[in-house]
């Protein structure tokens, strides 16, 4: 009789901690997960730890190797339990835990070594996260999802003790509110015994030791049973039966199992001020013992939890509403509106049936001084409706009523060739010049006049330089050649120098000796010698350096001071009467601030330190009571977040603070007369709260109340500058966690509105606003503090725009790209996107809109886990169609299928559920081509892990299934082409074996039949990472383009295209190229260029590749694709983005 392995499983239950009672602080969350499984007296620690901005995935892998008492494959029955009660065939330990209150541990034993050796896992994951107290009446609840203990022993190991516990605690600032302890115990062996002994045995030894806490489960014994049929007993000589031993039941194995249900629960918050940052503290504790050699792990895996919260503000599309002061209808019978105008605003006309149905504006004029009119441009049959809106619009704030991606501004202003409601003018050439109209708004060129573009700048928005990685980024004119250049610290100075082109060189470094890793900078001149200066405040070192700049981009240490205290920013601002300036150091865990006085040649006086009380984050000097001495204000992060005023005294020193609210966790401060009053106010960035506070100077030295402004997720540095020349001081908001400068546009009286977000990278501390290709307007550079450190330059455009990526925003959390085409799929003549989400199980569709502008439609359901796509024409209609293929994950069994799904096009952006094909294993990929020659679409289905490709051959009324096809080892890169000439379509793929990594060319046939015709190895043992298939030799011919890994190097090769099909030896392209490869004409020349996602290297028309040219397009987690998106011929990037949530395109300049 085959014996069941002993094995052990604590399936802890996962916990959801809900954020209604307390809004997340921004800062990350914090997890500690610490584990191990104990085999063969040896301590095997987990090392693999996944980490992103938003998520851990801890995973211990201690696979078993073993036979299954039920034979081979997943979801074996444990006898005795209920239909979801399966023997694990997967090892190990894994946790998950994410920012938003989720997380989840699942372990069990792994692998034994001898008989009766023990096997034990361990896990402890700790959970901390600040929040903000939100109100008084809402509850912090949270919820514990069921949970698991059982314990099965297949006997063999005598007298042993096995057991699985899970222990879950909370706590609120460090004092536990909630915990719940759960541990089965079971004792011995009970293979072979008889019915009676073992359930005695299972409701004797299988018992909770530790059953305490809130949680009430339930207990239920296992039993695997076998019988043994009775034996006669026969006499030797005379073959008769002289006796019998009657038949029993035997015991394969005995256990028991614990459950436990979901329980909902509350956190007390009692003592927890409104507006107060409190910190939650969750911990999961567990382990599982048993024994050899027999024994087995499991890891149980679900979805992760998610929540929803928080407060979303919708404003209307186009500004306040505006009384009508006269309606008067002519005798054509159009409508006449009257209106009060202003010369400051533009207009906007809009009728509807009722007032909630408001139509899109029907006219767009520029306000004038006085009365305006605005006259409904359509027949008098059209215009029988029961009311109008006028609606207006500050001329300084964006707007593209028409999509055409032209500002309604700068269309009204040539309005002899622009109509801002006319979206088709954007691609007009009034001029004749070559560029239409769009390209040369955004080239700051005139639309009405002849003239050449720029020659610098880049082919695409957003471009992007190396400047190394730091904490901030800061800029000055450093060796006084009039152009900006940019420094970065990260235990050294990273300077990088513009050039007069308003492009950058590489970075250089400067070594600052002792120097910590992290620390805040700040640019002044300081010594008299008219070069820049830095100040470093050293938070490792607990000091304040001065180095003195070169006029050459260097930078010499002059001074170091001690402050005892560990400075979090310095800021350089005039604290006493003198003309000098001062140094003034945050001290965040000192809570103070420390006061060096400069003695105007660069020197500073032994520092003062000013009691803060709380912790302060940053500090602003002005002149808040006109008396001329500069006074203080300083944002305080605890102690109710508050900005605290210290009014100068003239001799350095300060009077007692007075505090005035702000929003939650204030981290920045800044000062200007933002009311037109003459007086200065204060302005906060507030991190938990997602938005900045004004607060407006009374005169006197005091601050009126808040006004509160949302701009994005953990705002940071601002900057108050009159960005659109009204005279009025506008706000840029830059944000640590949010990939976008905020835009607050000024009303005139403090009051602000928001703008079109200025589209850049998260991690950004300060707002950077210089013109860097001095066209006479000024950009905004910004950081990509990852990947080695970049920076991004926004160029000014035209009605106070910045030139940027374009973002198309899915809500935060529902949007989990896996693979995305662009096609026409409504026959408009403009190429929509559609790209498979895996968060919603869909495929989103964004149509194309004119100018280069999308609009969302309908999400299309298809199925769960959705992967890879491909848009074609498979059936006889007009319309393009769609094919999906769906995965059932290894860790959810039972969950999802594996299928091939088709949907069929409608021709207006819809689709229909068409045949569904289950496939035999997972799917990564579908393809399309025609693989048997008939002119019709066939599907080609991919599985990377186990290195198969499958065909099913389209008919016109069905799909005919072709056997799979064995690559031979796991294959995630693959192109499809007509590489013989016989117009059927074949297939290369990169195989990974054991032995050297290979391209493997599969040619197709009438038959519908793939076959190995070519096997391409690359040299040295290279693997291939990314493939693609174009003529790069100029030869006529198309060949393969790989990207190879050899010798510890990644480089960009070619095996050129033979006259049959065939492939020759590997010739090296690019040394040095790592990523992906696409290989398409970006420029317009007839050379092929390079894009490794959105970097791109053009072709010298000498042979060889320029310098490439870098863009930002977001955190994309897909490879960028090209399209012509606006209809003017060149091509345009497009990606998707997942953590980010949005499509993101940029469109060739």
């Amino acid at each position: 009789m085959r014996k069941c392995p002993s094995h052990t499983v604590a399936a802890i239950p996962s916990l959801l901690a809900g954020l209604v009672a307390g809004t997340a602080a921004a800062q990350d969350f914090n997890v500690t997960i610490t584990s191990g499984v104990l085999r063969d007296g040896a301590l095997h620690l987990g090392e693999s730890v996944s980490i992103n901005d938003s998520e851990v995935v801890f995973v211990l892998d201690d696979s078993p190797g073993f036979s299954l008492p039920c034979g081979a494959g997943n979801g074996c029955a444990i006898p005795g339990g209920g239909p979801d009660d399966v023997y694990p065939t997967f090892g190990g330990v894994s946790a998950y835990a994410n920012d938003q209150g989720s997380f989840r541990a699942y372990l069990a034993t792994g692998t034994g070594g001898g008989t009766g050796v023990q096997v034990e896992n361990q896990i402890n994951l700790i959970w901390t996260r600040d929040f903000v107290r939100v109100d008084e009446t809402t509850p912090f609840e949270f919820v514990v999802n069921p949970g698991l203990l059982r314990l099965v022993d297949g006997g063999g190991h005598g007298d042993t003790e096995l057991h699985a516990s899970w222990k879950l605690i909370a706590k609120v600032e460090g004092i536990t509110q909630f915990e719940v302890h759960k541990r089965l115990h079971g004792k011995g062996s009970l293979s072979s015994k008889r019915r009676v002994i073992a359930k005695d045995f299972c409701a004797m030894n299988y018992q909770m030791s530790h059953d305490t806490g809130p949680i009430v489960g339930t207990w239920e014994c296992l039993l695997g049973e076998a019988e043994v049929p009775g034996r006669e007993i026969f006499d030797p000589d005379t073959g008769q039966v002289i006796g019998g031993e009657p038949g029993y039941t035997l015991y394969s194995y005995i256990g028991a199992q614990y459950k436990t249900p979901a329980y909902r629960g509350v956190l007390d918050l009692s003592g927890i001020g409104v507006g107060e940052t409190f910190t939650v503290t969750y911990q999961i504790l567990a382990d599982a013992v048993a024994y050899g050699p027999d024994t087995l792990a499991e890891s149980m895996s679900g979805d992760p939890l998610k929540y929803s919260g928080g407060v979303m503000v919708e404003y209307g599309d186009y500004g306040e509403l505006l009384r009508i002061t006269d309606f008067t209808i002519d005798a054509e019978g159009r409508s006449h509106v009257q209106f009060p105008s202003n010369p400051e605003y533009y207009y906007l006309l809009c009728s509807g049936d009722e007032v909630d149905g408001v139509e899109p504006p029907l006219v767009i004029k520029a306000g004038v001084d006085g009365h305006g009119e605005l006259v409904d441009p359509r027949s008098a049959d059209q215009q029988q409706r029961s009311f109008y809106l006028v609606k207006r619009v500050r001329s300084s704030v964006p707007l593209d009523s028409d999509g055409d991606g032209i500002d309604d501004v700068y269309e009204l202003n040539h309005s002899a060739i622009l109509d801002p409601l006319n979206a088709g003018d954007a691609l007009a050439d009034s001029d004749d010049d070559g560029r239409n109209a769009r390209q040369e708004y955004v080239e700051g060129t005139d639309p009405e006049t002849a003239d050449q573009g720029p020659t610098t700048g880049g082919l695409y928005p957003a471009a992007v330089f190396a400047v190394g990685e730091g904490g901030e980024l800061e800029a000055a004119d450093l060796n006084n050649d009039g152009v900006i250049d940019l420094v970065t610290f990260n235990g050294a100075l990273n300077v990088t120098l513009g050039n007069s082109d308003g492009s950058f060189a590489p970075p250089h470094l400067v070594a600052i000796a002792d120097a910590g890793s992290s620390g805040d900078i700040t640019l002044e001149r300081l010594d008299g010698d008219g070069f820049p200066d830095v100040v470093l405040a050293d938070e490792f070192n607990n000091r304040v350096e001065i180095l003195f700049g070169n006029g050459l981009g260097g930078f010499t240490s002059n001074a170091k001071h001690d402050l005892g205290v560990s400075p979090r920013r310095v800021v350089l601002a005039r604290v006493n009467d003198d003309p000098h300036l001062d140094i003034i150091s945050v001290n965040n865990n000192a809570r103070t601030l420390s006061i060096l006085l400069g003695n105007g040649d660069g020197t500073f006086q032994t520092p003062t330190s000013l009691d803060t009380e709380y912790r302060p984050t940053d500090v602003v000097a002005a002149l808040l009571n006109n008396d001329a001495h500069p006074d203080l204000s300083v944002t305080l992060e605890t102690g109710g977040s508050r900005v605290a005023v210290f009014l100068s005294n003239g001799d350095g020193t300060h009077a007692a603070k007075v505090m005035y609210p702000t929003g939650a966790s204030p981290q920045r401060v800044v000062a200007g007369d933002v009311n037109g009053d003459g007086i200065v106010d204060i302005i906060t960035a507030n991190r938990t709260s997602d938005g900045v506070s004004v607060l407006l100077g009374n005169g006197n030295g005091t601050l009126q109340g808040k006004a509160d402004y949302a701009t994005g997720d953990n705002p940071a540095g601002m900057l108050v500058t009159d960005l659109d020349g009204d005279t009025d001081l506008d706000l840029i908001v830059a944000h640590l966690a949010a990939g976008h400068h905020a835009v607050l546009w000024n009303g005139g009286n403090g009051t602000f509105t928001a703008g079109s977000p200025i589209h850049t990278a998260s991690g950004n501390q300060n707002c950077l606003l210089f013109d860097v290709d001095r066209d006479g307007m000024r950009d905004v550079v910004s950081l990509i503090n990852s990947g080695g450190g970049g920076a991004i330059v926004s160029r000014g455009l035209p009605g106070n725009r910045f030139d940027t990526r374009q973002q198309f925003n899915f809500d935060p959390g529902q949007f989990s790209p896996r693979d995305f085409e662009v096609a026409d799929v409504n026959a408009d003549g403009r190429p929509d996107i559609l790209v498979s989400n895996q968060s919603q199980n869909v495929v989103d569709i964004l149509i194309g809109q004119a100018g280069g502008g999308f609009l969302a439609m309908s999400s299309v359901p298809v199925g769960a886990q959705v992967e890879g796509l491909a848009v074609g024409r498979l059936n006889a209609g007009q319309s393009l169609d769609l094919a999906v293929v769906t995965q059932r994950p290894d860790f959810l069994p039972g969950s999802s299928s594996n299928r091939l799904h088709v949907l069929y096009g409608d021709g207006v952006g819809g689709f229909t559920a068409g045949p569904v094909m289950d496939l035999h294993a997972q799917p990564d990929d579908v393809l399309m081509g025609d693989f048997d020659g008939n002119g019709l679409t066939d599907l080609l289905v991919a599985f990377g892990s186990s290195g198969e490709l499958q065909l099913f051959l389209n008919s016109g009324a069905d799909f005919f299934v072709r056997p799979q096809h064995e690559l031979g080892g796991t294959s995630y890169e693959r192109i499809v082409g007509d590489f013989d000439g016989d117009g059927v379509d074949d297939v290369g793929a990169a195989v990974f074996v054991s032995g050297p990594a290979v391209i493997k060319i599969l040619s197709g046939s009438s038959a519908g039949t793939l076959t190995e015709t070519e096997v391409v190895t690359p040299l040295n043992n290279g693997s291939v990472s990314s493939l693609d298939w174009a003529d790069l030799d100029g030869d006529g011919r198309r060949d393969m383009v790989a990207v190879v890994f050899q010798a510890g190097a990644e480089s960009l090769v070619i095996y050129p295209g033979g006259s049959g099909g065939d492939f020759g030896g590997e010739q090296l392209v690019l040394g040095g190229y790592a990523g992906d490869i696409m290989v398409a004409d970006v420029n317009g020349d007839g050379l092929p260029d390079l894009l490794n996602g959105a970097d791109v290297r053009l072709a010298a028309s000498g042979g060889g590749y320029r310098a490439v040219q870098s863009y930002h397009m977001g955190s994309a987690s897909l490879a960028p694709k090209l399209a012509d998106l606006n209809g003017d011929g060149r091509p345009d990037l497009v990606t998707a983005d997942d953590l980010g949530d949005a499509v993101t395109v940029l469109l060739h300049r």
